[in-house]
């Protein structure tokens, strides 16, 4: 059966969902049960709504920690990033306590002239402020200045990576096909060929190559008049952990966003090398302002907080102003919960690449909650392809954007925005103002955009005052 098929069905399905705005209406497919907890209904070839709880800091359900403060520090004359950054390369070389975390670094209130970017590169280290306001006599606030485009404040060992980073297979170590024909959307267990090669806490990737037959059954990638998907592009992998070996039966700790149909693509199993990913590191209660030569300058810095090779951390209490291209960006991460409270008014020309405000890219299982956007073109959105998935909104408002929070483009799966607020009334071209929240199929926009976004989900969203 073509997996395409069952794609538009879910998209379309999972759109009625505003109609939960009335409250004697319930979905049929998942509807709270008598425990108080979600009920997904599987359909008749074994696929259901996926459990979107996963996301975030810790595989979510957990509150973000309370790290202890190492160290404090006042604002110095002049620029200051030196003096930041020796504090935080000293508190990566102590030891961790037994939950992973090394200490935080306190800035005290007052603004702080960055001209470089302060780089948090080892694990269990946190960077604090006193509060994200505007007021420096009680708030932490970061300014830059200049023509420089790094990030403000990164978090991760470098400042990019490449495709499929998050998902790079160890070549020391084993593989394992999946024996399953089907492994339907939802399933968070399989069948594998070589169990004995792995062990529970294993961190792997479950990978579906994106195989001449695969893109035949989804029209190519459907992307209308532009050339289509090749070969080896866009497969699906899934950056997991095993959480059970029941003799070939493997259970992971998040489910699949996309079917894996063997007839189409075999699918299999290998271990992720870890080895340049850091964990348990966060950055909150402060300020970034950027200073730039006006609204539609882009000398500027491209991002204001970005996180690459991340997996648990985290942003909260944190506002951004002024980025070019995003206020939090994600990058190549995984279980990362962005709290930040808010991304506003980007300066940049409105075209594209440009104003995406929050930004997952090539990451999974990352949480995005309570958030407020401004002047965005994508305020919330997916934008590394099929390396996407597991992305939940949470919370959100965006205002005055110039058009839709999607996910982006070429087979991100998993979305979620649920409770998601547009207010105002920007855009351009016809038609756009009133187009917030888009998943499906964008054909020939962009560079072969194609199908942008598989069994994805809005629920409760407000358009405008609207639910519609």
């Amino acid at each position: 059966m073509p997996a395409v098929r069952f794609l538009p069905v879910l998209a379309f399905v999972c759109l009625s969902s505003l109609a939960a705005a009335q409250s004697e209406w319930e979905s049929s497919i998942v509807y709270e049960g008598d425990n108080g907890r979600l009920v997904y209904v599987t359909d008749a070839e074994g696929n259901r709504i996926p459990d979107f709880s996963h996301a975030g800091y810790r595989g979510g359900g957990v509150p973000l920690p309370d790290v202890g403060t190492r160290f404090t520090l006042s604002p110095g004359d002049g620029d200051d990033t030196a003096r930041i950054q020796t504090l935080l390369d000293f508190l990566g070389t102590q030891s961790p306590n037994a939950d992973g975390f090394r200490g935080a670094l306190e800035l005290s209130a007052g603004e702080y002239q960055i001209d470089g970017t302060l780089v948090l590169r080892r694990s269990g280290v946190v960077l604090r402020g006193a509060g994200d306001g505007d007021d420096p006599a009680t708030n932490t606030i970061l300014r830059r200045s200049g023509t420089r485009a790094d990030p403000v404040v990164l978090l991760g060992p470098v400042a990019e990576a490449g495709t499929g980073t998050l998902t790079r297979r160890d070549a020391t170590r084993d593989t394992s096909l999946i024996r399953d024909d089907v492994v339907p959307i939802g399933a968070r267990s399989f069948e594998i060929e070589r169990p004995e090669v792995f062990s529970v806490g294993d961190a792997v990737t479950v990978f579906h190559p994106a195989t001449k037959t695969w893109l035949a059954a989804i029209d190519g990638g459907g992307t209308a008049e532009d050339a289509p998907w090749g070969v080896g592009q866009h497969p699906i992998a899934l950056a997991r952990t095993v959480t059970g070996l029941d003799g070939h039966r493997m259970t992971l700790d998040a489910p699949t966003f996309t079917r894996l149909d063997a007839h189409l693509s075999p699918s299999y199993v290998y271990h992720r090398d870890r080895s340049r990913t850091i964990e348990n590191v966060g950055v909150e209660n402060l300020r970034v302002h950027i200073e730039t030569a006006g609204p539609t300058s882009e000398t500027h810095a491209k991002d204001a907080i970005r996180f690459v090779l991340v997996e648990n951390g985290w942003a909260s209490g944190v506002t951004a102003l002024h980025f070019w291209r995003a206020g939090i960006s994600v990058q190549h991460s995984r279980y990362v919960t962005v709290a930040a409270r808010a991304a506003l008014e980007p300066h940049s020309p409105v075209t594209g690449a440009r104003r995406y405000n929050f930004e997952v890219s090539q990451s999974q299982l990352v949480l995005f909650i309570g958030n407020r956007a401004t002047d965005a073109r994508h305020a919330y959105v997916g934008n590394g392809t099929s390396y996407d998935s597991g992305i939940v909104f949470l919370d959100n408002v965006s205002e005055d954007a110039f058009t839709s929070s999607e996910s982006h483009r070429q087979w991100g799966s998993g979305f979620l925005w649920d409770r998601h607020v547009e207010r105002g009334t920007s855009g351009s071209g016809s038609g756009v103002a009133a187009r917030r929240l888009h998943i499906g199929n964008r054909g020939d926009f962009g560079t072969s955009h194609g199908w942008a976004c598989a069994n994805c989900v809005i629920w409760n969203a407000e358009m405008n005052g609207s639910s519609a």
